[in-house]
């Protein structure tokens, strides 16, 4: 069974309650085991981030002090490959939204209702290369696909990872 690190941050805490409950029911429905870290604070998702890489981050817009949409904007410098699906119950705000290229829009009112397809499109762009590599280094974890490894060397005890990226 495949597994997933995934963030979902609102400033509601009931908000909050819902749509990890929901997220994580929907990814056990696709055969996901979906580690989910819950923040009320953007702030504290982007700290964890440095060092979590979350593949998928369920984010709501309209939070005080840091907005959804910047948030977004350092999260995809952190980590470009971050799918990121904005939360909202403002629907004027999806056009907004597209700044940051999200992968995906729920409405808070039909949450229920458009999980399914954007949880059944995030397995789908996850695992279109099944061939990747998961490891953690000092804590931090990272996930390359194969097609990103140019090659793997091992000397003594250590592994040496070249990759495109570097």
């Amino acid at each position: 069974m495949n597994k997933y690190f995934i963030a979902v941050c609102d400033d509601e805490e009931l908000a909050l309650a819902q749509i990890s409950g929901v997220v994580k029911k929907e990814f056990a429905r696709c055969g996901i085991n979906a580690e989910i870290t819950v923040f009320s604070e953007p702030k504290l998702l982007l700290e964890l981030n440095r060092t979590s890489n979350f593949e998928v981050i369920f984010l709501d817009i309209d939070m005080p002090d840091l907005d959804g949409i910047e948030t977004a904007r350092i999260i995809k410098n952190q980590n470009p490959k971050s799918l990121i699906i904005f939360v909202t119950g403002k629907d004027e705000l999806v056009y907004k939204s597209f700044e940051v290229h999200p992968f995906g829009f729920i409405r808070k009112l039909k949450l229920k209702e458009e999980i399914s397809r954007i949880v059944e499109d995030i397995v789908r762009e996850l695992t279109r290369n099944d061939y990747m590599l998961n490891f953690r280094i000092e804590g931090i974890h990272y996930k390359l696909f194969a097609d990103e490894i140019i090659y793997i060397e091992s000397k003594g005890n250590y592994i040496i990872i070249k990759a495109i990226d570097g």
